[in-house]
């Protein structure tokens, strides 16, 4: 006789959940937070041992309110959602109380109000290594209550301030704590409104620093000013390999002040100057740079009006570099003659593998050739040498190319056959040279 099993019957005769007791709904959040589903699979409990959490992740009021009622210690604590001072007071107790916490995130979590609670927490903690209190209008006050808290540490090695609108009194306080320091390695202060006298008082702190390596300003209206003043910085640096001063309006003058202080430079890999409206000025500046520089690979030139005169006189800088793998030219107003100056110059360069040009009124033709040749930049550096013709002779075939007929260059079938050539056997590689040939002819 086959047995029956009668259904479960579930009854709640208590109040609905939002209705429940206090202890009853702590009790709830605290199950909330502790959710594999909502904490995520990497961040959802605590290790064997009893040890904390490697990363607890904040994203919502109801997680927020959980930690609050049950906080816990943990390496990496990230909350993406506004708090108020309760929580920003137990976030504080845990900073003070913390013996592995080595990450604090707080990008956009609005604690401009409670700025220096935390900052006073800050000053006894021993393993905060990075700090973000982005996007969290702390002003000139918060700046000051920071800087109190960081002078003399040596543990955090990053601190991220972007759009706290600290003004140059803010950076005048964090250049004090910032004097001398010998921990911080990587500055973020975009979007702060700091102005020349922000970056002079910078510059006085960072002189002669040893350690600084990734140095984020940009938006601050520093204008030819603040430039110069930063250019104290960066002669002799032999640390600094990051530097972001994109939109700060310093013209050429600013960029003929910062290519004197980069001169010589062996440490900077990326450099970031867009949207500063130096024209085809500026780039004459930095052609110097340029032509001996051994590590810069990223240079962004975005939104400078630089036009056809600006691009060939980069090109001809660019014509024995050897190191530069990333170029922004986008929003430039190059038109068909600056073009044809960098295509004539890429077909002899072999690290360039990205170019960027969008908006910057390059025919479509132009933009073919100049992909191609990148395109076969990037495989050449794939293939194999055994097998691969020497670069120097592609170098030339195209160069006998673009002599005998500089307007026929962007020819698509002409770049077709400059690829066949490059990049198939040698009997593909004769047969791509004779039809080039009767297709030039």
């Amino acid at each position: 006789m086959e047995r029956v099993i009668p259904p479960v019957s579930i009854q709640n005769n208590g109040p609905p959940l939002y209705h429940q007791p206090p202890h009853l709904t702590a009790a709830f959040f605290y199950t909330l937070v502790h959710s594999p589903y909502i904490m995520g699979p990497r961040k959802r409990r605590r290790t064997a041992g009893g040890r904390p959490d490697k990363c607890i992740l904040i994203k919502c009021a109801a997680q927020l309110r959980a930690f609050v009622l049950a906080p816990r210690q943990c390496r990496r604590l990230i909350i993406r959602t506004n708090m108020d001072a309760e929580s920003v007071s137990v976030i504080a107790q845990l900073l003070r109380s913390s013996t592995v916490m080595t990450t604090l995130d707080l990008h956009g979590a609005q604690i401009g109000a409670w700025t220096a609670v935390l900052a006073g927490a800050l000053r006894g903690n021993t393993t905060l290594a990075t700090l973000n209190l982005a996007w969290n209008n702390i002003g000139p006050r918060g700046a000051a209550a920071l800087a109190g808290a960081l002078q003399g540490n040596t543990i955090v090695t990053t601190l991220d301030l972007r759009g706290n609108n600290i003004g140059p009194g803010g950076a005048a306080a964090l250049a004090g704590a910032l004097r001398g320091n010998t921990s911080v390695t990587t500055l973020e202060l975009s979007y702060n409104s700091i102005g020349p006298k922000g970056a002079a008082a910078l510059a006085g702190a960072l002189q002669g620093n040893t350690t600084m390596t990734t140095l984020y300003l940009s938006w601050n209206n520093f204008g030819p000013g603040g430039v110069a003043a930063l250019t104290g910085v960066l002669q002799g640096n032999t640390t600094m390999t990051t530097l972001d001063l994109s939109w700060n309006n310093f013209g050429p003058g600013g960029v003929a002040a910062l290519a004197g202080a980069l001169q010589g430079n062996t440490t900077m890999t990326t450099l970031d100057l867009s949207w500063n409206n130096f024209g085809p000025g500026g780039v004459a500046a930095l052609t110097g740079v340029l032509r001996g520089d051994t590590t810069l690979t990223t240079l962004r030139l975005q939104g400078n009006n630089i036009g056809d005169e600006g691009a060939a006189a980069l090109a001809g800088a660019l014509r024995g570099n050897t190191i530069l793998v990333t170029l922004d030219l986008s929003c430039n107003n190059i038109g068909h003659e600056g073009c044809a100056a960098l295509t004539g110059v890429l077909r002899g360069n072999v690290t360039l593998t990205t170019l960027w040009v969008d908006g910057s009124g390059i025919p479509q033709e132009g933009n073919r050739a100049l992909a191609i040749i990148l395109r076969r930049n990037m495989r050449y550096r794939k293939q194999d040498r055994a097998t691969a013709p020497t670069f120097s002779s592609v170098v030339s075939w195209v160069g006998r190319i673009h002599s005998a007929t500089p307007s026929r260059i962007y020819e698509p079938r002409l770049w077709h056959l400059v690829a066949q050539y490059a990049f198939t056997t040698p009997k593909g590689r004769k047969d791509a040279l004779r039809a080039a040939r009767s297709h030039i002819q």
